[in-house]
């Protein structure tokens, strides 16, 4: 059997950042080189309408977008092509699910940019075990959780467990 998704490519980025120069000269670089089905980009910092031509003009359009809330935060789910389709299944501030469907085959993906603030990232944690009751496949966790398991991988700030 011929898997649909064989060819799809998935680009995730913690830009922090995503309407600087810099970031889209990066940006342009790496869909030329991989030439994702799916970019993804956290903690953009900007809202999307702001840079939504220069996506248009790559062959991109908005999947989910989850705006930054001022210059924090921030979820994009980008698309190229038709082959394929993007459904939401869930958002809120720190993550958005997604389902992807093509032909009779589909699989979930959820994109995570979750808050500094500990107690707000409890919040995300209760919502992923509940979004997981909702979802019946495969399911692919992407993102910046903003958690550490030991001091070393922390720099800046105090550690917190």
């Amino acid at each position: 059997m011929m898997n649909c998704f064989d060819d799809f490519i998935v680009l995730s980025w913690n830009v922090r950042g995503a309407a600087n120069a810099t970031s889209k000269r990066h940006c342009k670089e790496l869909i030329k080189k991989y030439h994702p089905s799916i970019c993804v980009f956290l903690e953009t910092h900007v809202q999307f309408g702001r840079v939504a031509s220069f996506w248009n003009r790559l062959g991109y359009f908005p999947a989910v977008i989850v705006e930054a809330n001022g210059h924090a935060g921030g979820i994009w789910v980008l698309r190229s092509g038709d082959n394929f389709s993007v459904s939401t299944v869930d958002v809120m501030a720190q993550c958005a699910t997604v389902e992807i469907k093509a032909g009779s085959q589909a699989w979930f993906m959820s994109l995570v940019y979750a808050s500094p603030i500990p107690s707000l990232r409890y919040q995300l944690w209760d919502r992923l075990i509940s979004v997981r009751t909702m979802i019946n496949g495969p399911w692919m966790l992407i993102g910046d959780f903003n958690e550490v398991l030991l001091p070393s991988e922390s720099s800046g700030g105090g550690f917190a467990c």
